[in-house]
């Protein structure tokens, strides 16, 4: 099953009306990340020159970090 996330302003939502209610954003405000499987409790921002990117999965954030020392990861936790 797949499903989206909707991250805005250091918080992600699992569906329009609750990006709404908590943000009074709209869909086109937020960024967007693609779930497989369960809803995680944690999306992580991974930043550095070149890169910015939302991922789920701990272990990606490894493999993108890997060699960048002036990474940094935002971690943004998954609301309503």
């Amino acid at each position: 099953m797949s499903q989206t996330l909707y991250v805005y302003n250091g918080h992600a939502y699992t569906n329009e009306l609750a990006l709404f209610r908590g943000e009074r954003a709209r869909l086109r405000d937020a960024r967007t990340v693609p779930v497989l499987g369960g809803l995680p409790k944690l999306v992580y921002r991974v930043l550095f020159p070149g890169l910015d990117r939302l991922v789920t999965d701990p272990v990606e954030v490894c493999h993108l970090t890997q060699g960048h020392d002036e990474a940094e990861v935002e971690v943004i936790p998954v609301l309503g």
